[in-house]
């Protein structure tokens, strides 16, 4: 291999693992209070609000599923 594509392999390496850094902290930053709230306020747990529980459900069961959603879009023309 050249020099070039080596050094050219190196940086797309670091913007990879830079890219995932910053989704892991984004993630853990919104998820995990997320993740907390919605299991400590269900109906008769530490933090009662049945209503907001169901919608912030609702909405993070809506965005797992969208890219199952966009597998299957894309699968279908190759079939």
């Amino acid at each position: 291999m050249s020099p070039e594509l080596l050094g050219l392999i190196a940086w797309s390496t670091l913007d990879t693992l830079a890219m995932v850094g910053v989704a892991t902290i984004l993630a853990t930053l919104i998820g995990l209070p997320l993740g907390v709230y919605l299991a400590t306020s269900g109906e008769g747990e530490l933090f009662a609000a049945p209503r907001v529980n169901w919608l912030l459900g609702l909405i993070v069961n809506a965005t797992r599923s969208t890219p199952f959603i966009i597998l299957v879009v894309a699968i279908v023309p190759f079939t």
